[in-house]
């Protein structure tokens, strides 16, 4: 197969999976010992006795990063291709389908073996280093196991066969926090505002420079400040940063006005016009409240006759529907105070004080709902800001714009889930 930049780029995108691992660092092979080589045979063994319907790739000198893009570190050592295929395809009661291709990518030196999907079970005549005799190894997830015996069974010594009677057939759904379905996202358009009273509030929210000053200075001592939310987890509210990014963008929004007034008013109260259905009862009242309004929800449904293990979705926006991440829209926003806001001020009270001498702990917001010091027990204290829990979202991330989500094995026939489409 031809193996183009973009390829490999978009295996840096996934999850490992049945289809998919990364190794940090090159098998070891040249002048091993059985047990250090045997590593290498269990997993070419195991994608190809894994359940899946598209070929499987292990990707090597890579680095699995959760949540975000795979590093690529690069391998010190090259293997020849003839060499692995002699020593897998010697050791097996069958021929494997493999191919190992040493490549370059990022001015490093990588590896992919791709594995089609082909005949199983396939197992070793003989023990070999930890692997045994006659034992099925299995790629389930992210992880290799000994297959069961219902598993081999379900082998039958036959590759899967693709037809369009046994793929799964996936409909995809907008729903709203009541749970109807609809076509439509729905937004409230941005207003054509007064130039001249933007600019007087936008004026007001200026930094005095002498403020600026102060801040940068005792950067530092601001930036290790930790407080707690009420489940535990350190954050640090007075960066300096915070303040510094304020500044930029009023500044930023002030030049706006003269510039292209037209794109500072589309993007004045963003956040607030964002991540809502079709009209619904909760929507009405986070609108009337001044609330920020919650996720859009996807549906996923499998009409299909085999589970959606393995499938990828790619949900991509159009002119008037675009995905963006929390943190995006807080960057693009900007909202017109009457007054600098209060977690701006306090990190500049802050700074003053340190100018001054005063430097008080800060009561935690942990210490404020529970009352108790951080090094105390959380119990089972959870306050989620998902509408939703116990939803798929660690499955559903945010690439450039682009939705993309891994249903699991879980996701049968006639079975469907509720994802928030813009985690990350």
């Amino acid at each position: 197969m031809k193996i183009s930049k973009d390829f490999i780029n978009s295996l840096l995108d996934e999850e490992e999976s049945t289809i998919l691992d990364f190794k940090r660092d090159q098998y070891k092979f040249s002048n091993s010992t059985p047990f250090e080589k045997s590593e290498l045979l269990k997993d070419i063994l195991s994608f190809c006795n894994a359940r899946r319907r598209t070929d499987a790739y292990i990707l090597i000198g890579v680095k699995e990063v959760k949540g975000g893009k795979s590093k690529v570190f690069g391998v010190t050592e090259v293997i020849d291709d003839a060499n692995i295929q002699q020593f897998v395809n010697g050791k097996a009661q069958r021929p494997v389908e493999f191919s190992y291709t040493n490549l370059s990518f990022m001015n490093k030196k990588i590896a992919l073996i791709h594995i089609p999907v082909q005949e199983r079970p396939i197992y070793l005549l003989k023990d070999y280093g930890n692997l045994k005799k006659n034992v099925v190894y299995i790629r389930r997830g992210s992880s290799t196991a000994e297959a069961t015996p219902d598993e081999i069974a379900e082998m039958k010594g036959t590759k899967l066969k693709i037809s369009s009677h046994s793929l799964p057939k996936l409909q995809l759904f907008f729903k709203n926090t009541e749970g109807d379905i609809t076509e439509f996202l729905y937004t409230s358009s941005y207003n054509r505002l007064n130039k001249r009273e933007v600019l007087k509030k936008l004026n007001n929210l200026r930094i005095p420079r002498e403020n600026l000053e102060i801040v940068e200075k005792y950067r530092e001592s601001l930036d290790s400040i930790e407080d707690r939310l009420p489940d535990g987890d350190v954050f640090y509210p007075f960066k300096a940063s915070i303040v510094k990014s304020f500044d930029y963008k009023i500044n930023t929004a002030i030049e706006m006005v003269t510039s292209d007034f037209n794109k500072l008013c589309s993007l004045i109260d963003l956040q607030r016009r964002s991540f809502e259905l079709s009209k619904s009862f909760y929507s009405e009242f986070r609108n009337e409240n001044n609330f920020y309004p919650t996720y859009a929800l996807l549906e996923i449904c499998n009409n299909g006759k085999c589970p959606a293990e393995s499938i990828i979705l790619y949900i991509s926006g159009n002119k008037k529907v675009k995905f963006a991440s929390f943190d995006e829209l807080h960057a693009l926003s900007i909202i017109l105070y009457d007054q600098l806001p209060e977690h701006i001020s306090k990190v500049i009270r802050k700074a003053q004080d340190i100018e001054k001498g005063i430097n008080n702990p800060i009561v935690t917001m942990y210490e404020k709902v529970t009352g108790k010091k951080p090094w105390h027990s959380y119990g089972n204290l959870n306050l989620s800001h998902h509408l939703f829990n116990g939803s798929n979202e660690e499955r559903a991330k945010l690439i450039d714009g682009v939705i993309k989500f891994t249903p699991g094995s879980h996701l049968m026939h006639n079975h469907s889930m509720v994802i928030p489409p813009v985690s990350q």
